[in-house]
C-alpha cells in the first residue's frame, strides 16, 4: 500500500489572499508566499504532486496580483533551503539577547524608523 498525498482544496477556498498593492508590510507579503510554499513542500508526497500545487499557488498569487519574478524567488529561497541544507532549514540560534518592539505599520516611515532603532540599539546596547 504505498501513500501518495497531495494538498486538499476545500470547496470553500476562492483562491483569495490580500491583494499585493495592499497596504500592508513586504515582509507580510513574502511570508505568506514563502509559508504556502513551506506547506506545500512538507505535504507533497512526491516531486508530481509538490510541482502541481505549486502551479495551482502560482495561479491564485498572480490572480491577486502577486508579480511572476517574486513568486518564483520565493518559491526558489524556500526549496533551496530544503535541498541544499542537510538540517532542513534549521537555523541555530544564537543566544544574544534580543529586543522585541512592537510598533504599528505606518508604511515607509516604519521601514525608515526601523533603520533608526536598529542603529541606535548596536550603537548603545
Amino acid at each position: 500500500v504505498s501513500t501518495q498525498s497531495t494538498g486538499k482544496v476545500k470547496s470553500t477556498d476562492k483562491g483569495l489572499f490580500y491583494h499585493f498593492n495592499s497596504f500592508v508590510p513586504m515582509k507580510y507579503k513574502l511570508n505568506l508566499i514563502s509559508t504556502l510554499v513551506y506547506r506545500i513542500y512538507k505535504i507533497a508526497s512526491n516531486f508530481h504532486y509538490l510541482h502541481e500545487d505549486l502551479e495551482i499557488l502560482k495561479k491564485k498569487l498572480l490572480s491577486n496580483g502577486f508579480p511572476l519574478f517574486l513568486i518564483e524567488k520565493c518559491i526558489s529561497t524556500v526549496l533551496d533551503r530544503f535541498y541544499s541544507d542537510p538540517k532542513g532549514g534549521k537555523e541555530d540560534k544564537d543566544d544574544k539577547n534580543n529586543i522585541l518592539l512592537v510598533l504599528p505599520y505606518l508604511g515607509h516611515i516604519s521601514y525608515s524608523t526601523k533603520r533608526r532603532l536598529t542603529k541606535l540599539l548596536t550603537k548603545f546596547y
